[in-house]
């Protein structure tokens, strides 16, 4: 199975806010519209990166990820499968 990556910050913006387009250009419909199902769809190991973005609203975050089981239909087991979500730690202990 192919590797998709796709970094919130580099391929989004590292400014995402909001819920839907009248929210802003950068909100969790587009991206999830827009990014997450072209690449979900196209037979793939999908990772995002949540690396290097100013943070994350619950309401983009409900959106774009959420919303692919709520408004696409997408199973649990199929994205359990298929999207990996991933971020490096800013500092490591010992």
């Amino acid at each position: 199975m192919n590797k998709i990556t796709i970094s919130i910050a580099n391929n989004f913006s590292a400014y995402p806010a909001g819920r839907y387009p009248a929210d802003g250009k950068y909100n969790g419909t587009t991206f999830r519209k827009e990014v997450l199902i072209p690449a979900l769809t196209d037979e793939a190991r999908v990772e995002v990166t949540f690396d290097d973005v100013a943070g994350f609203g619950s309401s983009f975050l409900d959106e774009a990820f959420g919303g692919l089981i709520r408004d696409e239909g997408m199973t649990k087991e199929f994205l359990d499968s298929r999207l990996f979500l991933t971020t490096t730690p800013l500092c490591q202990h010992d």
